[in-house]
């Protein structure tokens, strides 16, 4: 209480106590004590070196309970966030601190788990093997705060090691725990937190991390929230392969029918992924997308979420060259174009993507009057769609090698913006 009150004459009188209670025989206060030293860092940085307490807190840090070892770790971690280079750890102090391990409190195992991930280095495959080997167990652990710790802690030590069939070993160990809090429904916080430290992994090793996981441990429930099911669009793009690409797209299309336009653009932002990644199911998706599009009544964000898809994919694939795409898939991406353009006016990414779908692509009639369509509200659109428009029209009377209507978009934008950009 005393180390909470921040008056200087609080302050003095509390350095006095501290000097007794650091050093009582009762675990209790010497563990509130130690708590009480870091309070009091925050509050008078020079009396906590003054007064030797930085000292009786190292001498803490091999006290005999190991709650009390905990603590004093925990403070001297906070006060070196102060007093950059408090906190020494040696190769013997980590032996003490993961010895303590198996005689603390959950929270006391957060605390050393958490300050040893930030505070050691790793620098030898021996040294990563003692640490890994001590904090395996707790991977098992039924709290899923000291299971993800012990994850960090691990991922850390992994740093170092260099034979293939060790790390196997550990990844597969440090995916259970991440797996169970995927598995339980009932804390989509964990699920978040699990599913985004699995990408932290894959990002470091690869699909060596993601082999033998099941994608349908990913798929997205009705009552998960947004935040959650964005993560798992990731993860199933991530997860997949020649084997389950397709059944991928069944899924994510029926995605497709949720009644949140949100989830439903990232579920077809999803599948313009897949192909990317699996160019065997580039037909498939396409066809998905036209016959989406093709269904009377169907609303206006999954169009629009469409159109963005298909570019998304088309610019992947054609690779500079947009003579790689077949006649037959030209032919499709012109359609789903069709079925858009009564919706494009109601989204700037949408409509940016249109126009770009109708200048690499349009050539006839039809694609031309669905970019004068685009192009009725010209001075009234946003930089970024006037942009696109200008840059489209010139691709389409290039390829007609004609003037047209069209053209007076270049005078109007010369005319009616200020913008540089437009004028140049």
């Amino acid at each position: 209480t005393m180390s909470c009150i921040r008056v200087d004459l609080v302050v003095q009188q509390l350095c006095d106590v501290l000097h007794i209670a650091l050093s009582d025989s009762d675990a209790y206060v010497r563990k509130t004590a130690a708590i009480c030293v870091a309070k009091l860092a925050y509050m008078d940085q020079e009396k906590v070196v003054e007064h030797g307490f930085l000292i009786a807190l190292e001498h803490l840090l091999t006290d005999p309970n190991a709650t009390v070892v905990a603590n004093a770790l925990q403070a001297l971690a906070d006060i070196d966030s102060l007093i950059p280079g408090t906190l020494q750890l040696d190769n013997r102090r980590v032996g003490t601190l993961l010895a303590a391990l198996e005689y603390c409190t959950e929270w006391a195992q957060i605390a050393i788990l958490d300050t040893l991930s930030e505070q050691i280095v790793v620098d030898s495959a021996h040294a990563a093997d003692a640490i890994i080997e001590s904090v395996v167990p707790r991977l098992q652990h039924a709290n899923h705060a000291v299971a993800m710790s012990s994850v960090r802690l691990i991922f850390k030590c992994m740093r170092p090691l260099t034979r293939t069939k060790t790390i196997e070993k550990l990844l597969r160990k440090i995916a259970r725990p991440m797996l169970s809090m995927v598995a339980d429904s009932s804390a989509p916080a964990s699920q978040y937190l699990a599913i985004r430290n699995m990408r932290l992994v894959y990002s470091t090793y690869g699909d060596l991390f993601l082999q033998d996981i099941d994608p349908k441990l990913f798929f997205c429930q009705y009552q998960d929230p947004l935040y959650l099911k964005r993560e798992k669009l990731i993860m199933l793009v991530l997860l997949s392969s020649q084997k389950n690409s397709a059944s991928l797209v069944d899924e994510l299309c029926e995605y497709a029918l949720d009644v949140d336009p949100a989830f439903v653009r990232h579920a077809l932002l999803a599948m313009s992924q897949l192909a990317i990644r699996q160019k065997s199911v580039m037909h498939l998706v396409l066809n998905s997308l036209n016959e989406m599009c093709s269904v009377k009544g169907q609303r206006p964000q999954v169009l629009q979420a469409c159109v963005i898809a298909l570019v998304y994919l088309i610019r992947s694939e054609i690779t500079g060259n947009k003579n790689s795409l077949s006649k037959d898939l030209q032919s499709i991406i012109i359609q789903i174009a069709d079925h858009c353009a009564s919706v494009a006016e109601d989204d700037v990414d949408c409509k940016c993507a249109l126009a770009w779908i109708l200048g690499e692509y349009g050539s006839d009639e039809n694609a031309i009057d669905m970019f004068e369509s685009l192009c009725d509200l010209f001075v009234d659109d946003s930089r970024e769609v006037q942009l696109q428009l200008l840059a489209s029209v010139c691709k389409l009377c290039l390829r007609f090698n004609q003037k047209s209507n069209q053209l007076a978009l270049l005078e109007d934008s010369r005319v009616n913006s200020s913008s540089n950009e437009l004028y140049v």
